[in-house]
């Protein structure tokens, strides 16, 4: 949470909000200020996240970026009283946290260029070939009982050509709303019936679907189904848009899906996606501007660095770091002032020695695995495999790991003014996550690999192997997704005689590496085809490099020369849980990966969850 002080500030203290609206009412109070507009009034006192009337209302319109947005906001009100559009003003003129000027900023310049709209959109949605129109605040019949009788409507409508002809996207866009609120009634039990002719939902969810916050998206969901089946469409499905820190709207969107038995016609997608998507897509940099009025995090880290530093500054009798293991041959707990990288000098080179030695003591019995999670309130991308395993040294980990490991990576505040932490414990393979849980599948992977594979593990190797094995891509993507889980699970082969933790490195490279495609330079990488496998050839090496069909995490410079062979550059900084195991019951060689989007669980900013609890 926001220190009160910098909230009261910058007029942004409401007593009810949670972690992320406080961060994104200070975020529009930030941006307001940088603009030279003075706060507006809520309930009688300032509100920084408001602006003055004057300020906001036509035709000066402050809160609406672009003038394509003030074009389509003015042209929504016009049609207002004809489309009974609930565009409430002054709200959508003076309330820069509200989600419905955030929709005209991101859409209407979308709205006025169909090429860029379509361009945008298939980087998200591929099956889609031409966007016909986008429409604000719409439904196809507010009240109307051929449809669900109540007047929720869209907040964005996508008119479209896709793959089975004329198709939608119905859109609700949430920016700091938490799902919340009063539930909408429903005296006859009219929803439960539509959501019985549609058949695409678990009978035992209803009761999940009938309370907040699941409730106000089965509710658009409903609409988007009953506008599928009552009207001349090919298909169609309802979208729900969030930032991706607004944890309450992805979990509940994870959720949901869950009670669903065909989510054909259900997708939760992040703004912050689909603002990159528009920044790779458009010429001009109006997506810049959005991104900055909506989710840089460098505007609020500017006020909100200084509060970090105050708790991380060290005390002048603090030493560079500690180890204790607060449960002897169970738990190992480290704390530094500065993250281990890969070769440590001076104290941190002491860290690691004595971290490592301890891990040592750690032996896994049947049934347990090591789970290690590193902890930091610090944002940067980290990969966790090499903080937690490679920099420390893996044979420190080999009698801990013997069965398998789960890595988390945690963004809590460590306990006693410590910058990083590092747990090591020993728990049962059955105990869930820690701090994540998995969302949507990206993409599954079922190979029989050769015992040479194991012998002789290289990240090149392992690629081909997974390239040329029953891969599964079930979404497609330009752009890295910002938080993922890996599974891995197992089986070696006879005689195979090494451990899971020295083979991780180069299984996981290989893996994450064959769901990306390559976008940087190529003709110096295919000359060195045959340094990873004597049958790759140059064609193939080309196709199985490039191909964006199997490439769910999106692209990156994969691949670069290295001397006389190859570097492979990932984004496993994405990864935020690494789960892999070993599985001696199945067939010998055989090596599964499951790979999906990472919901957080709870907001270790919010709960305050720390790794450790034993005295520093």
């Amino acid at each position: 949470m926001i220190e009160g002080a910098t909230l009261h500030a910058h007029d942004a203290f409401v007593s009810s909000d949670n972690a992320w609206q406080q961060r994104a009412r200070l975020h529009q109070s930030l941006w307001r200020e940088a603009h030279g507009l003075p706060a507006g009034q809520h309930n009688g006192r300032r509100l920084g996240s408001r602006l003055e009337p004057a300020d906001a209302e036509p035709p000066t319109l402050s809160n609406y970026l672009t003038p394509s947005a003030r074009n389509q906001v003015q042209r929504a009100v016009e049609m207002s009283a004809e489309s009974g559009a609930p565009l409430s003003r002054p709200r959508l003129w003076v309330d820069l946290l509200s989600s419905q000027p955030l929709c005209f900023n991101l859409f209407g310049p979308l709205a006025e260029d169909l090429d860029l709209a379509t361009k945008t959109l298939q980087m998200m949605w591929p099956d889609i070939r031409t966007v016909r129109e986008i429409r604000f605040e719409w439904s196809p019949g507010r009240g109307s009982m051929r449809y669900t009788g109540n007047r929720s409507a869209f907040d964005v409508f996508v008119d479209c050509d896709g793959d089975r002809g004329r198709s939608f996207l119905g859109i609700e866009v949430k920016y700091h709303e938490d799902l919340s609120g009063s539930p909408a009634k429903d005296a006859d039990g009219r929803y439960p019936k539509l959501a019985a002719e549609h058949g695409v939902f678990h009978q035992d969810s209803l009761p999940a679907l009938m309370r907040l916050p699941l409730q106000q998206i089965w509710l658009d969901h409903l609409l988007a189904l009953q506008t599928l089946a009552k009207d001349d469409w090919g298909s169609g499905r309802f979208v729900l848009l969030s930032p991706m820190g607004n944890t309450a709207c992805t979990s509940a969107a994870a959720h949901y899906r869950r009670c669903l038995t065909d989510d054909t016609t259900f997708d939760a997608r992040t703004l912050d996606d689909l603002v990159q998507a528009a920044r790779l897509a458009a010429p001009r940099s109006w997506p810049d501007t959005v991104h900055a009025r909506y989710m840089d995090p460098a505007l609020v880290d500017s006020v909100v660095a200084p509060e970090v530093g105050r708790r991380q500054t060290v005390r002048e009798d603090q030493p560079d770091y500690v180890v204790h293991t607060p449960q002897p041959g169970r738990v190992v707990e480290g704390f530094s002032r500065v993250r281990l990288p890969f070769e440590p000098r001076d104290g941190l080179l002491a860290f690691r020695r004595d971290l490592a030695q301890a891990c040592r003591a750690l032996m896994a019995e049947p049934g347990q695995v090591l789970h290690a999670v590193y902890e930091s309130d610090d944002t940067s991308r980290v990969d966790i495999e090499n903080v937690l395993t490679y920099n420390l040294g893996a044979g420190a980990l080999r009698d801990a790991a013997r069965n398998g490991l789960v890595l988390e990576r945690s963004y809590a505040n460590p306990p006693h003014d410590w910058n990083h932490g590092h747990r090591y414990a020993l728990s049962s393979a059955a105990a869930p996550w820690g701090f994540w849980h998995e969302g949507d599948r990206l993409a599954s992977l079922d190979l029989d690999a050769p015992p040479d594979l194991f012998a002789d593990p290289k990240a090149g190797r392992w690629w081909l192997a997974a390239k040329r094995g029953a891969l599964v891509a079930h979404t497609t993507s330009d752009i890295p997704p910002t938080a993922f889980a890996v599974r891995l699970t197992v089986s070696p082969p006879a005689g195979w005689r090494g451990r899971l933790i020295g083979l991780l490195k180069p299984l996981v490279d290989g893996v994450v590496s064959a769901l990306h495609a390559h976008t940087g330079p190529i003709e110096t990488v295919l000359d060195r085809a045959g340094g990873i496998d004597p049958s790759l050839s140059r064609s193939e090496f080309h196709e199985l490099l490039t191909n964006p069909a199997v490439a769910p995490l999106g692209g990156v410079r994969l691949v670069v020369p290295w001397g006389q062979t190859l570097q492979w550059h990932p984004a496993d900084d994405g990864i935020v849980v690494l789960d892999a195991r070993l599985d001696p019951s199945s067939r010998p060689g055989r090596v599964t990966a499951e790979v999906c989007h990472a919901v957080v669980l709870t907001d270790p900013a919010i709960a305050g969850v720390p790794v450790g609890g034993g005295t520093a």
